[in-house]
């Protein structure tokens, strides 16, 4: 299978857990390695470009929606970021020195914004 087409399976996953909610929980946090939360409006005003006398133009009112996506906070910190398609790796590292990826998916058609988010009673199992 092309990996094109294994983004737009990943994609679809995610698309149908945030369009039929719920159910798909686990299955999101497989996929992606953030759990998408909520949709959010972000408004504010801002000059863009210049006037014909070379000085800043009149600000507008600009909206922007964007999916806001929960990042567990034992994480750790963002230490880079890659592409994949039209998805980006975001990679973290912990206290301990792990490093682990998150997918962001659709970041080259939809806007998005990650917080972190508390997490209790981590743990971990070694598989074989």
């Amino acid at each position: 299978m092309r990996a094109k087409s294994i983004g737009w399976i990943a994609l679809g996953l995610v698309g149908g857990w945030l369009i039929f909610g719920g159910g798909g929980r686990a299955l999101a946090q497989a996929v992606t390695g953030i759990w998408p939360s909520h949709g959010v409006k972000e408004t504010y005003r801002i000059s863009i470009g210049i006037d014909g006398a070379d000085k800043p133009r009149k600000e507008d009112r600009v909206d922007e929606l964007r999916q806001h996506w929960n990042l567990p906070q034992h994480y750790g910190n963002l230490i880079g970021i890659t592409g994949s398609g039209e998805s980006a790796v975001f990679w973290y590292q912990d206290s301990s020195g792990v490093i682990r990826n998150a997918v962001v998916p659709g970041v080259t058609t939809h806007l998005h914004r990650i917080s972190y988010t508390s997490t209790n009673q981590y743990e971990e199992e070694i598989l074989p």
